[in-house]
């Protein structure tokens, strides 16, 4: 059965990386996992440029609020 999960953050560098690897190394074979930042000004664009061949989508844009 495969899962879909998304993590949104904005500014959330510090702990985003905990985040991406606790999900992304439970070993779960059919994961579409992504990631939608609210155009962080913060590390996390680097972050997410290191994992992005891992990420089924890297989604970055301003949201409504």
């Amino acid at each position: 059965m495969r899962i879909a999960l998304i993590t949104p953050s904005f500014n959330k560098a510090p702990f985003l990386q905990a985040c991406l690897d606790s999900v992304l190394n439970q070993g779960y074979g059919d994961l579409e996992y992504g990631v939608v930042d609210n155009l962080s000004t913060d590390a996390t664009p680097e972050i997410l440029e290191r994992y992005r061949d891992r990420l089924a989508f890297v989604l970055q844009e301003r949201d409504a609020g």
